[in-house]
C-alpha cells in the first residue's frame, strides 16, 4: 500500500496523479476522505489503480478477487471495468474500514457488483477453495498483512484460472527490500522470498511494475 509512487519528484507525482486515470466524483471523494486518516498511506496511488483497471480490462476479467480492502478504492476501480455480470469478491479484517468501503461503493454505483466479507485472509481464501472455487477467478490483488503474503499467493494460484493475473502489492517495502536478509523485518523477508520463488518458477511469467510501493504482476500458468 502506498498513496504515491516511491521516488517520484513532487511535481511529477502531481502530474501523474492528475493524468493517470479518469476519476469519478465518488472516487475523488473517497481518496480525499481517506487522505486525512492516520494510515492514509495504506491507500493505493491513482496510477496504481489505473494499472489495475487497465490490466483487468485487457484480460476481460469477469471475476476478481481482492485480499485487503482498506477504504475500498482498489475494489472500486476493479468493479468499474469488469465485464457484464462481473463480480469483485473481497475481504478485510477491519469492520470499520469495510463499512467505509461499502459506503464508497454505494456512492460510486458499484456496490451490487462487490461481495465483501469481514474476515482474515487465510480463513477467507481457504473457504473459497473448499467451496470449489478453484480456477474460477480471472484475477486477484493481494494487499493485506505482509507476513502472510506467501500463503495468500499460493491460495490465489489455486483460485485464479490458468492465464489469469495475480497482482501482489508492496514489493519495495519502502526500500527495505534492498537490505540484507538478516536486516529485513518479517514482512519484507516474506516478499523477498516470494519474489525469488516466482522468478525461479518456470510455470509463471511475471513483471515488476515500479508504481506505488512496487507491484508484482504474475500470469498464472498452473493448470
Amino acid at each position: 500500500m502506498a498513496s504515491r509512487t516511491a521516488g517520484l519528484p513532487e511535481e511529477l507525482q502531481s502530474f501523474v496523479s492528475s493524468m493517470a486515470y479518469r476519476m469519478s466524483p465518488a472516487e475523488k471523494e473517497l481518496r480525499e476522505s481517506t487522505a486525512v486518516l492516520p494510515n492514509a498511506d495504506y491507500q493505493i496511488s491513482p496510477e496504481q489503480g489505473a494499472i489495475i483497471a487497465f490490466l483487468l480490462t485487457v484480460i476481460r476479467a469477469r471475476r476478481h478477487l481482492e485480499i485487503g480492502v482498506f477504504t475500498g478504492y482498489s475494489a472500486l476501480v476493479a468493479a468499474k471495468v469488469l465485464t457484464e455480470s462481473g463480480r469483485v469478491v473481497c475481504c478485510d479484517v477491519d469492520a470499520d474500514r469495510m463499512t467505509t468501503a461499502r459506503a464508497a461503493w454505494q456512492a460510486a454505483g458499484v456496490a451490487e457488483r462487490i461481495d465483501s466479507y469481514v474476515q482474515d485472509g487465510e480463513t477467507f481464501l481457504r473457504r473459497l477453495v473448499d467451496s470449489e472455487n478453484a480456477n474460477t477467478f480471472d484475477s486477484a490483488f493481494v494487499d493485506a498483512d505482509k507476513p502472510n503474503f506467501r500463503k495468500y499467493f499460493e491460495y490465489c494460484r489455486v483460485l485464479v484460472r490458468p492465464g489469469g493475473l495475480i497482482l501482489v502489492d508492496n514489493l519495495f517495502r519502502q526500500g527495505r527490500i534492498t537490505r540484507t536478509v538478516d536486516e529485513m523485518d518479517a514482512g519484507t523477508r516474506v516478499l523477498h522470498d516470494l519474489m525469488h520463488s516466482i522468478k525461479a518458477d518456470p510455470e509463471l511469467s511475471y513483471c515488476i511494475i515500479p508504481v506505488g510501493d512496487g507491484m508484482i504482476v504474475v500470469r498464472n500458468k498452473r493448470t
